[in-house]
């Protein structure tokens, strides 16, 4: 991805990760809908386990993650969509400084009605 000089200084590595919610159950996008599970860490946040994070070091590369997850979200047919999504989706984009979370940029796609 193209960095301004000053964001080249900070070294930070990119990576994103994708995860549907069906069911009530949690599934890799990126590693062949493994199931997930989902845990409160001991400072009250949540956690979602052995979610792959795929570095990314290009907008194609993200765009390439994001149709490889989108292919295998969980989808049906219905009378306005013939490919009708039946989960909730979360594509993020992490970026981190050494080990540290810099940032986290989460695209969260709600299934539901898509009413007209």
């Amino acid at each position: 991805m193209q960095h301004s000089q000053q964001y080249k200084k900070l070294n930070l590595s990119v990576s994103c990760s994708f995860f549907e919610i069906y069911g009530g159950k949690v599934f890799d996008l990126l590693k062949q809908k493994a199931l997930l599970r989902v845990l409160e860490d001991g400072k009250k946040e949540v956690q979602v386990v052995g979610l792959k994070e795929a570095p990314v070091k290009c907008e194609i590369d993200v765009l390439d993650l994001i149709r490889q997850g989108t292919d295998m979200r969980t989808a049906g047919t219905t009378s306005a969509n013939s490919n009708s999504s039946r989960s909730h989706a979360v594509f993020q984009i992490v970026s981190r400084r050494g080990n540290k979370l810099w940032g986290k940029f989460s695209l969260i796609d709600l299934a539901g009605n898509q009413r007209g």
